[in-house]
């Protein structure tokens, strides 16, 4: 099995999902909680988790870096998830190995959240990917009133880019959408360049 740095660090490891995490996927994208500010805490119908979301979990398996990590404690215990996937995302995006952009995504159980699982995880993946892709810029998006996401970006040495009006549109599979108003206010970007990367962590 496919994992991230060849193992686990002090406190967690990094590796690919199968089949048999379609259990802990449908309750954490069915928490209220955790997906406040992705479809506004709506339920994700298991239908949808099997179809959908875990084909494009179990993408990018044959990628050292891209792709869905599941994230899980020394005990393999599942904590969460993040992905990183070149932007943009779409059907020739898997095959996008040399792309100069990507974007993070993650989503972690409620139980573990402000224990720095996400920011540690996430902060190995961007290390992996600026010292062995061709990545330039990684970037990062969250309602503006998810201020702990937007904790998580600053953490990493990401700084604000912009905002931005939603479309309306979810990457496809991640998040179940059952309604297409907007949210009323604004989605942020947070971006880190390789530079920056090198300062913040020298």
């Amino acid at each position: 099995m496919l994992t991230l740095d060849n193992g686990k660090s002090h406190r967690l490891g990094l590796t690919r999902f199968d089949v048999a995490d379609t259990n802990v996927i449908f309750q954490l994208h069915n928490d209220p909680e955790v997906m406040r500010f992705l479809n506004g805490g709506e339920p994700t119908p298991r239908h949808i988790i099997v179809a959908e979301t875990m084909p494009l979990l179990m993408d990018f398996v044959a990628d050292d870096v891209f792709g869905f990590w599941k994230v899980v404690d020394l005990n393999d215990a599942f904590l969460g998830w993040c992905s990183l996937r070149p932007s943009a995302f779409g059907a020739d995006s898997i095959a996008n190995t040399h792309a100069k952009q990507a974007q993070l995504g993650y989503r972690f159980c409620r139980e573990n959240w402000g224990q720095g699982y996400c920011s540690e995880a996430l902060q190995r993946l961007v290390k992996k990917c600026f010292e062995t892709k061709a990545v330039q810029k990684v970037i990062a998006t969250t309602y503006e009133e998810n201020l702990a996401s937007i904790r998580i970006m600053e953490k990493l040495g990401m700084t604000f880019s912009r905002s931005f009006k939603w479309d309306g549109g979810l990457s496809a599979g991640t998040t179940y959408q059952p309604q297409q108003d907007q949210w009323p206010g604004l989605d942020v970007e947070y971006a880190l360049e390789t530079k920056d990367w090198l300062a913040f962590n020298a």
